[in-house]
């Protein structure tokens, strides 16, 4: 699919078509624009992490409990917005790749605690390089200032949900 600009009105064509799809008016959509480029960012970690067989959910629960060990399942979930069933089943797969283990909570005996395990460790330091290249073609886009403006526009935009 390419993008042509004309006169500010984007047009998308496809390889083997004519037909030119207008989406001038969806383009001063921010939600819109705010899913296509996550769906651009996902592109380019799914290509990235595809050697390692590692979903984008999976690498920030991942990353969220290297920083936090220890905490609780649901401490976890709710920081990263995963409704609790559906994290559940994550855990259960990272658990049996043998990258994160529950433990009994030292607080709530009702609650794990969740830790990375030794493997798990090790897998996120490999995960981490590839990562760093997702970010680095993703950084070349806008540019590191740009970058972290968008960064700093984004987080703001979700903090104030």
């Amino acid at each position: 699919m390419t993008i042509k600009q004309r006169s500010n009105r984007s047009l998308y064509t496809q390889k083997d078509s004519f037909e030119a799809v207008d989406t001038a008016e969806l383009d001063r959509v921010l939600g819109y624009a705010m899913r296509r480029a996550l769906q651009s960012a996902q592109k380019d970690f799914d290509r990235t992490m595809a050697p390692l067989d590692v979903r984008a959910g999976q690498y920030a629960v991942l990353l969220a409990i290297r920083e936090n060990p220890g905490f609780t399942q649901s401490a976890i979930s709710l920081a990263l917005g995963i409704q609790r069933a559906n994290f559940v089943s994550l855990l259960d797969e990272l658990e049996e790749r043998g990258w994160v283990e529950r433990r009994a909570s030292p607080k709530d005996r009702r609650s794990f605690a969740l830790h990375l395990t030794k493997q798990g460790e090790e897998f996120v330091k490999q995960a981490a390089v590839a990562h760093a290249e997702a970010v680095r073609t993703m950084t070349q886009r806008l540019g590191p200032q740009d970058t972290k403006l968008l960064l700093q526009l984004l987080n703001r935009f979700s903090d104030a949900d």
